[in-house]
């Protein structure tokens, strides 16, 4: 994947992700899932960091 792409992905993903998270509009998943979705974007925030550290 090239850098441009890289970055569109990170992009791409971080905005459905505030979509997501910010209650702009009210997503009911229920609380097991709810827990799911927040280890996965902890998981993504977290590696997401070591990966601009790395460069």
């Amino acid at each position: 994947m090239s850098h441009a792409n890289k970055k569109n992905f990170w992009f791409y993903l971080w905005l459905c992700s505030a979509l997501l998270i910010n209650p702009f509009f009210k997503v009911a998943l229920g609380r097991t899932i709810w827990n799911i979705v927040d280890v996965i974007w902890s998981l993504l925030l977290v590696g997401s960091i070591f990966l601009s550290k790395q460069k």
